[in-house]
Order: C-alpha cells, then structure tokens, then sequence
C-alpha cells in the first residue's frame, strides 16, 4: 500500500496558510493499492483505496507510517483484512490516522441513517468514500498541536531500537485459545514505537523532539441491564481526551444506545493513543552548520520489522552545509536507583555516533568533495551520498554549471571502525536553463528545476 499527497501551488511564505474557500482543496493525501498482474488475472494494478484533504497549504507534507500491521480482530465483523496506522500532520495538528484496505461493511453501516450515528460516534472516518473507494481512513488521537513548517524528519522508530531488544516473557500459565464454553475473544493489540521529528526553528537550528507512543486497542462492551436506566442497555465506547500527554486509561467512557449495530460494535475495538514527549532539544552541531537532509537509518525497510534483533549502531542521518554527513543515536541512561525496566524515569539523549575504536579522534562525520544534495542509508551499514560541485573553471560558489556525483560508503568490513568509500558514480553535467522573467510558462517551470538538482 502506497500513499501519493497532491497539493496545490504553495509559495513559499504560505506553508500554514489557511484558506477558507469551502470549495477549494489545497493539500490532499491519496492512498493507492497496488496489486500484482499476473498472465491468468483479469485485475490488478493501481486502485485507489481513499483519500482526505485539507484546505491548509501544509496538511500531510509528510507521513510517517507505524512499522506494524494492526490485526484484522480489532474491528471484528466489519473488515476481514489487516490496517496500518500513519502519523501526519492535519494543517493544526500532529494526528494518527488509521487506514482500512477492506471497509465495505463498516461504509455500509455508515450508509443506514439508523446505524451510522452509533457507528460514527466509534470511528470518525474523514476521507471521502465512493463505490469506486473500498478502503477508509479512520481519525485517531491527536500526538501534538506543535505543528512545524518546515519539518525535516518524521518517522516512527520500534520501541526496540531505542531501548534495545528485550525477548518477550513467556506465559505463566497456559491459556487456550478457545475457552471452553465461551466465545473467542482475541487478545488485545498494544505496541508501542518512538516518534521523531526534526524541525528547523526561526534561527536555522535543528530541533529533534521525540515522542514515547503506546498504541492498544480497547474492546467495547455492553452494560448489563439495570433499573436505573431507561434504556435498559448501553454500549461503552471509550472516548480519547486531546491533549499533550494522554493515556488511554483515563479515557472517559460514553454511554451509546443499543441499535441493530450493536453486536457488530460489540465485536470490534477502538484504538487509543497514549504519547508522552520525551525529549527535545537542538543537535550538537559547530557554529553556523545547518542540517540540509535528514533521514533515518534503520525501520525504513520492511526486513528492519521482521528482524528487530539486527539493530542498528546510528539511527538518524543528516547531511550538512559544511560537507559532512553526520549520524546520530540515542543513549538511554535511568536516574540513580531506578531499573530501565521504569520507563517514566528514564533520560534520552541524541548525540553523534562515535567509531568503534580506540583512538581518540573516532568522530564519524564523512566528508564530500561537494555540497551533499541527498542521502540513502541501507539497513546493512552502507549509504550512498549525492552531492554537486562546480564543473572545472566555476567558481565554487557558482552553480550554475555543476556536476552530480554519488558515492557510495560502508563500514561493515571494518566492523564499525571506519567508513570505506566503495565508488563514486559521476552523473551527467548539468546545466542550470536561463529563465525568462516575462514568461509565466518559464517561470512556472523553474520550481520543478529546482525539485530536481
């Protein structure tokens, strides 16, 4: 499942601009299906599944996906396929979201006036939903109302690769799975992530926040019936307060009506978001050095999920002004007299990686011979850096003739100790076009140019 967000022309000053045109549509977010061809199939290819927009010019610029596949037990009958979550930004407010591949019976509650005020009041679906739309997006908790414009980084980190790998705890005590004389009742979701997020303030500093996220699922049930009550049943549907730090057990609980939708609701599960800001402060960089690019390192591939163990030494790589690339992870200290198996006392701290090895100089900053455009880590070590220089006889601080290159970088054969640069890949030259200011056509096209150096 891919996402694609479309947005409007923006300038440069309007990225939390808001417009009030209710038939505009200035930022939207499309989630795509992508399935195989295959020489028997009659279907297949790129379908859309839904899509929400939004008339702040800054609503989902960026998206960051939860590493984990929500089972498809947490909305019981109305969806038979697995969800994922993703965080993005609203225009207001920093939010989960939750997307459903298969949310036919779920929009068909939605359909019957009877039912789809019951079911809404459960799960507040905002995208746009037609017969040609199968999937849905469900609005969860709100993480943040800091809300950046000008956001570097945004992504969702497994809780191991912060705190380490931990193996689970076996069971005491045996529980089958289906209890004799009862119904089956799969047991609860719960995972639990770090999220990440690099902001450039007024002053050009980087700023790296980082939230502690607890994502679990709670059941609804009905109330027993009592004479105290007119309407002899309710449903209790846990309703999630916004605000900075939420916990989902001081969720309040609503009474709902019992309709013909109950036990269809009754089967399924809503998912609560508790976060916890844990950390934010600007990276330790030297005096006027800016971060230019920031990207993750590890639990960006689909391997990273399957294989928590293999944890990575950084976890952050940023590209910098002064032709560096610098990488970051996060040290994870206890105050005196607590165990790290006490979350609420623990101390996070981002710095710069150091080498694995016993000199004193075992800084692990790169160095370029260019201005680094863009950066590509692997999960296994190696990275390639994309950078620009000007071609021979500019200037150096003209660009408008330059040259691309790419090299390619490891560490793995020195077990950590030093970078190795591999190769260098020398792209073509290229040549800045010379834009006409009198031409609307040029001049709409000289973003795009830039997009692309």
């Amino acid at each position: 499942m891919h996402y694609f967000p479309l947005a409007g022309k923006q300038l440069r000053n309007a990225a939390t601009r808001t417009f009030h045109d209710p038939n505009a549509i200035y930022s939207e977010l499309i989630l795509w299906r992508v399935d195989h061809i295959g020489p028997l199939s009659c279907t297949g290819g790129v379908s859309e599944l839904a899509r929400i927009n939004s008339l702040h010019t800054s609503a989902f610029s960026n998206v960051a996906w939860l590493p984990t596949l929500v089972p498809s037990s947490v909305l019981g009958t109305y969806c038979n396929s697995a969800s994922a979550c993703f965080v993005a930004s609203d225009g207001k407010n920093l939010r989960l979201y939750q997307a459903v591949v298969d949310a036919r019976k779920l929009l068909d509650e939605l359909s019957d006036p009877e039912t789809s005020k019951l079911v809404g009041e459960v799960f507040n679906i905002v995208s746009q939903q037609s017969t040609a739309r199968p999937g849905c997006i469900i609005e969860l908790d709100v993480i943040t109302n800091q809300c950046g414009a000008n956001t570097q980084l945004l992504h969702v980190f497994q809780e191991d690769f912060i705190l380490g790998y931990k193996p689970q705890k076996e069971p005491e005590a045996y529980t089958p799975a289906f209890p004799p004389g009862g119904d089956y009742l799969p047991a609860p979701f719960s995972e639990k992530f770090f999220l990440v997020v690099i902001e450039k303030d007024l002053n050009r500093n980087s700023v790296l926040q980082m939230w502690h996220l607890h994502l679990k699922s709670v059941q609804a049930c009905v109330d027993e019936p009592s004479p105290d009550y007119s309407f002899q049943s309710q449903l209790m549907v846990p309703n999630q307060v916004v605000n900075a730090d939420s916990s989902p057990e001081t969720s309040p609980i609503r009474p709902l009506p019992r309709s013909a939708s109950t036990a269809n609701l009754q089967s399924a599960s809503k998912l609560i978001l508790s976060s916890k800001l844990v950390y934010s402060k600007r990276l330790d960089l030297p005096h006027g050095v800016e971060v230019t690019r920031a990207t993750p390192s590890a639990g960006h591939l689909s391997s990273s999920s399957i294989y928590p163990v293999c944890l990575a030494p950084y976890l952050i790589v940023t590209a910098c002004s002064d032709s560096r690339v610098r990488f970051w992870h996060c040290a994870v200290e206890c105050d005196d007299g607590y165990s790290k198996d006490d979350q609420d006392n623990l101390v996070y701290r981002w710095e710069p990686w150091a080498l694995m090895n016993e000199e004193e100089d075992n800084n692990s900053a790169v160095g370029v011979y260019g201005r680094p455009v863009a950066v590509s880590c692997s999960y296994i070590g190696r990275l390639a850096v994309a950078f620009k220089k000007p071609r021979q006889g500019q200037l150096l601080g003209s660009e408008k003739d330059f040259s691309m290159h790419v090299s390619i970088y490891e560490c793995e054969s020195t077990g950590g100790s030093e970078w190795v640069l591999e190769q260098t890949l020398h792209l073509d030259d290229f040549t800045r076009p010379s834009v006409n200011p009198r031409s609307k056509s040029q001049r709409g096209l000289q973003p795009l140019c830039l997009q692309q150096v």
